[in-house]
C-alpha cells in the first residue's frame, strides 16, 4: 500500500512539470516553435513561427483560462496574429482593433488589427513587416488588447532571437494604392512609423431582407478620448456617414461611454477647418443607446462642407465627463451617394451603421 501511495505522488509531482495550463501549453515558454506546411490547394509552402505568453489568461465564465500566442507567417506575404485558444477579442465601433504594442522599454505604439473571422479568436496586425523586424530585435514584447468582457489586458512575450528572413511581396502600385498612400498618416514613436489611417475608409453592405446597398464612410478620431471609472482606457472616437435609400446619415460614435443628451436630443458643436463652428441639434439612436450621436436633420445639409474640409472638430458632452473635441482629419472625402435624391432625412431605426 505504501509503495501504491509512492508511486501515485511520483506520477502527480513529476508526470505534471509540462502542465503549465489547462490548455496542455508546454512549460517553456520562452522559444518560438516553428512549422513547415504545403498548402492542399496550390503548391506553395506556408511558413510559420509561434511563441505562447508567458501567462495564461484568466477569463470568467465560459472561457476561464486560456494560453494568448504570437504567431507569424509567411506565404506570398507576411502575417502577424495574436491568437487566443479560447475566449474573444472586442473590437471598436468601426469593425477594427487597435492593441497597444510595446518592445522592451520603447514607448507603446497603437496599431491597427483586423480580425481573422467572427470568432474573434485572433486579431491580424496591418503592418506585419516592420512589427517583424522589432519583434526580431526585442527581448520583450507587451500588447495589450481589448476582450470580450470589456477589460484590457496585458500578454508578454519573450521572443529570443526569431529567425525570420521572409519579406513580403512589393505591393502593386494602383491608382488605388497611390490614393490610399497619400491617405495614410505616419506616427513616429521609438523609432518605428506605425501606419494608422485616420482619414476616411470605405465600405458597404447589402440588407438581407430588403437587398439594398448601404454605403459607409468613417473616419477615426486623431486623439483617444480618456473618460473617468467605468470607461477609462482610451476610447476612439469614430465619424461616420451612410447612406441608405438615397438618404445621408452622419453619426459620431463611441465604442464605450456615454455621450449626454437632454431626454433625446443634444445641441453639439461642429467646426469645419478654420470656418466659424456650427451649433447643431443632435439625436439619440432609436434603440435607446448613448454610444451614438446623429445629425438626422443635417446631415445632407453638411455633405458641401464634409467635401471641401481638411479637419473637422465636434464638441459634444460625455455623461460625468464634460464637454471633449474630436479632432478628425476629413480631407478627400470621395462620396457620391444620395445626391440624386436629396430630401430631409428620415430617423435610421437603429443606431448601428
Amino acid at each position: 500500500m505504501r509503495q501504491l501511495i509512492c508511486i501515485v505522488i511520483i506520477v502527480f509531482f513529476f508526470g505534471n512539470t509540462n502542465a503549465q495550463s489547462n490548455d496542455g501549453v508546454d512549460s517553456s515558454r520562452s522559444y518560438w516553435i516553428y512549422l513547415h506546411q504545403m498548402s492542399k490547394m496550390t503548391p506553395d509552402s506556408i511558413q510559420s513561427a509561434y511563441i505562447y505568453a508567458k501567462e495564461d489568461i484568466n477569463f470568467g465564465f465560459p472561457y476561464y483560462r486560456t494560453t494568448p500566442y504570437l504567431e507569424v507567417i509567411f506565404k506570398d506575404n507576411n502575417i502577424v496574429c495574436i491568437n487566443l485558444k479560447k475566449g474573444k477579442f472586442k473590437l471598436d465601433v468601426d469593425g477594427f482593433a487597435y492593441p497597444k504594442i510595446r518592445f522592451d522599454n520603447g514607448n507603446p505604439i497603437r496599431v491597427k488589427c483586423i480580425k481573422e473571422d467572427d470568432d474573434l479568436e485572433t486579431l491580424l496586425f496591418v503592418k506585419a513587416d516592420s512589427i517583424i523586424e522589432r519583434i526580431k530585435k526585442a527581448k520583450v514584447v507587451r500588447i495589450e488588447a481589448m476582450f470580450y468582457d470589456g477589460e484590457k489586458r496585458v500578454m508578454e512575450f519573450e521572443p529570443n532571437q526569431l529567425k525570420w528572413p521572409y519579406k513580403s511581396k512589393p505591393e502593386e502600385k494602383t491608382p488605388d494604392n497611390k490614393q490610399s498612400s497619400k491617405k495614410t498618416k505616419q506616427v513616429k514613436s521609438d523609432g518605428i512609423a506605425d501606419s494608422v489611417n485616420f482619414h476616411w475608409q470605405y465600405g458597404y453592405e447589402i440588407d438581407k431582407m430588403t437587398s439594398d446597398t448601404i454605403y459607409t464612410a468613417y473616419a477615426l478620431a486623431k486623439e483617444l478620448l480618456d473618460f473617468k471609472f467605468p470607461y477609462d482606457g482610451g476610447v476612439t472616437a469614430n465619424l461616420i456617414l451612410c447612406c441608405k435609400n438615397d438618404t445621408n446619415y452622419l453619426t459620431v460614435a463611441i465604442a464605450k461611454g456615454q455621450f449626454h443628451f437632454d431626454v433625446n436630443e443634444v445641441d453639439v458643436r461642429i467646426r469645419f477647418d478654420n470656418e466659424k463652428p456650427l451649433t447643431v441639434k443632435c439625436y439619440r439612436s432609436t434603440d435607446g443607446t448613448s454610444q451614438n450621436i446623429w445629425f438626422r436633420e443635417s446631415a445632407d445639409s453638411l455633405m458641401a462642407k464634409l467635401k471641401k474640409c481638411q479637419k473637422i472638430l465636434v464638441e459634444a458632452s460625455f455623461f460625468n465627463d464634460g464637454s471633449r473635441i474630436m479632432e478628425f482629419d476629413a480631407g478627400n472625402l470621395v462620396w457620391h451617394h444620395g445626391e440624386a435624391d436629396i430630401k430631409k432625412t428620415k430617423k435610421p431605426t437603429t443606431g448601428k451603421k
